[in-house]
């Protein structure tokens, strides 16, 4: 009996331990020059399979989608505009460089399937996982 307890005791310690480090928060930012979008924090497991699959166009557009939010006076344009752009890696992060340069003053969403995940482990625990993932987002104004 002690021996199965001690492995249940093992076994729920090692799920939890895996779950709360599982979900780390993704570190979007601008570069210091803010002509590119910096991705870090990333997990080591990401990182393993985005050095085999970057260059594949299709799977990176993907990965990291950046639009350009429209602004509050304007009426025009009343949708999300895709930035194209091309990634790289560079010391464990994802650097996003664009086909035109981001514009001062306006508002980009940055999403991601990096250190994405159906749920928190409350949600896991609580029996409250989605069937969609949900993304990494961060809204940056240059």
């Amino acid at each position: 009996m002690f021996n199965k307890l001690s492995l249940i005791t093992i076994c729920a310690t090692l799920l939890f331990a895996h779950c709360s480090n599982s979900n780390q928060e993704l570190d979007i930012r601008f570069s210091n020059d803010s002509t590119k979008i910096i991705l870090g924090n990333i997990e080591e497991r990401n990182l393993y399979q985005l050095q085999n699959y970057l260059n594949n166009d299709s799977l990176s557009r993907q990965l990291v989608s950046v639009s350009l939010l429209p602004s509050n006076g304007d009426t025009a344009s009343a949708t999300e505009k895709i930035i194209e752009g091309q990634l790289s890696l560079h010391k464990g992060q994802v650097i996003f460089n664009p086909k035109i340069p981001l514009v001062k003053g306006s508002t980009y969403l940055v999403e991601s399937l990096l250190n994405s995940s159906f749920g928190e482990t409350a949600d896991i625990l609580k029996g409250r996982v989605g069937n969609r993932i949900k993304l990494q987002q961060k809204k940056l104004t240059r």
